[in-house]
């Protein structure tokens, strides 16, 4: 009745079940206790180690994990450092959903000023396994900080995630260009 082999019993899978299944459990058919709980995401098999002792017969349970969408950014938050009115500069965030076992839906994005602009229209999907860029602009109109937090509404996890950003509008009328006629050029030997 107990199972005490010197060799081990051997479960394995296709690694195409990850994207649907999530749980192996082995049961104790006899007491209903639970044996053995694999996440099926992380291996293809499993071994029942020799001379267990388990007590059969076993059930098999193959426990659907529901498709979830995730977000990793990166950056976590953006610097602009100064910007000079008339110069705007761009800034990359990736927004990463490559573990994630469904799309990843961006249904909002809430910007801290009209200084700042995105490139993505809500909604925006990134679908699952794969990586999106989100480019953030900062075009100053005056002079001074503009700083807050970009908020983004979407379907992983927590559902809104912000972005701390900040940026100083410099005003380029305290620097002056030169034509090549205003430029001297410095001869050492005189």
């Amino acid at each position: 009745k107990n199972y005490s082999g010197s060799n081990p019993i051997h479960i394995s899978w296709p690694a195409g079940l990850a994207s649907v299944c999530g749980t192996l459990r082995m049961v104790d058919g006899a007491t209903g206790g639970l044996m053995y709980n694999v996440n099926m995401l992380w291996t293809t098999f499993v071994d029942l180690p020799a001379g267990a002792g388990l007590d059969p017969p076993y059930e098999f349970y193959i426990i659907r994990t529901e498709a979830k969408a995730v977000l990793v950014l990166n950056p976590l938050s953006l610097d602009f450092g100064t910007v000079f009115i008339g110069a705007p500069k761009t800034m990359p965030v990736t927004f990463d959903n490559a573990s994630g076992t469904a799309d990843l839906v961006v249904s909002a994005i809430s910007l801290p000023a009209s200084t700042y602009t995105v490139d993505q229209a809500t909604p925006w999907t990134v679908p699952a396994g794969t990586i999106g860029t989100l480019n953030v602009k900062f075009e100053p109109v005056v002079p001074g900080i503009v700083a807050g937090n970009i908020v983004v509404t979407h379907n992983a996890g927590t559902w809104t995630s912000s972005i701390p950003v900040t940026a100083r509008g410099g005003d380029p009328g305290s620097f002056r260009s030169f034509t090549a006629a205003e430029l001297v050029t410095l001869n050492p030997a005189k």
